[in-house]
Formats: C-alpha cells, sequence, structure tokens
C-alpha cells in the first residue's frame, strides 16, 4: 500500500477551509484513486463514497475483523448487494458494536500510519473525525458491485492487522 504524501497534503489542506457539509452524490469513479486528493474533497463534502481505496478497504478490513470473519467473505457479501451492517447483523455483531469496532480498530491503523511517518497527527486526526462523524452512514452504504474496492480481497487480511 503506497501513500502518496503530496496528495494527502493538498487534499487535507482543502479540508481547513472548507466546512463539512451535507452528504454528496454518491459516486464510486475516484474510489480506486489511492491518492488523498479525493479523500480531502470527500471529507470537506461529507461524501464518503469518494474516499480512496486505501480508506474504504480499510474500513471494510476493521468491519471484518470486528465481525470475526475474513474479509474476502465481507467483500463477497458487500458484492451480493449488503451493507457491512446488514452483514454484522448476519453475522450477530449489533450495529452499535460494529461502529465501535470500526472506530477502534480505524484509529489503531490510523495511529500506525503516523508511526510509519505515512500520515502527520493532524492529517490522521482529520480523517478519523470524517469516520467518526460519518460511520452510521457508512456501515449503511450499499457498494456497487463494480466499485473496485470489492475486486480482490489480496492482502486485505494484514492490513489492520500487520
Amino acid at each position: 500500500m503506497r501513500i502518496k504524501l503530496g496528495a494527502l497534503a493538498l487534499g487535507l489542506l482543502a479540508i481547513t477551509t472548507i466546512a463539512v457539509g451535507a452528504f454528496g452524490a454518491a459516486t464510486t469513479a475516484s474510489a480506486a484513486d489511492p491518492s488523498l486528493e479525493s479523500a480531502g474533497a470527500a471529507i470537506a463534502t461529507g461524501d464518503h463514497t469518494r474516499l480512496p481505496y486505501w480508506i474504504k478497504n480499510s474500513v471494510i478490513a476493521c468491519a471484518a475483523r470486528t465481525m470475526n470473519e475474513r474479509v474476502a467473505v465481507v467483500k463477497a457479501a458487500l458484492r451480493q448487494g449488503y451493507s457491512l451492517k446488514e452483514i454484522g447483523i448476519r453475522h450477530g455483531v449489533r450495529p452499535e458494536a460494529l461502529e465501535r469496532g470500526i472506530l477502534h480498530c480505524e484509529r489503531h491503523f490510523l495511529d500506525r500510519l503516523v508511526a510509519n511517518g505515512k500520515l502527520t497527527r493532524l492529517e490522521a486526526a482529520r480523517i478519523f473525525d470524517f469516520l467518526e462523524d460519518h460511520i452510521t452512514r457508512i456501515i449503511n452504504y450499499h457498494y456497487q458491485p463494480s466499485d473496485p474496492v470489492l475486486r480482490d480481497a489480496a492482502g486485505d487480511e494484514t492490513l489492520v492487522t500487520g
């Protein structure tokens, strides 16, 4: 996983001047963009569907971890049209517990990125704040089966645990 730090800085700089708005229209065109330019725009507009691949992937990996399930199984269910909330319920995980589990896992994931010098504390805090503010919408979201984040689960198991 490679994060372009220049794009991250530019994308997150935009956040400081734009207030978080209402949830934008759903688009998945930029979902495969590994840079954080799209993350800055997504966070600024409140549109989680425009989050870059690695953030969306980490949310799915954290959800799988919370459900004690493999990422590939969760992605397969997402491709079938289920939301993370629906998948969690099928695995006996209440929505509130799923939200808490994802946020707990994401906090540790972002802390590791900060410790490895891939993000600044401010950048990680802004990403986490966005996830925390929109977690209910994120777990209720129904991915399009063609979303690039659902294509392959190779390496996803170690994304948040390794």
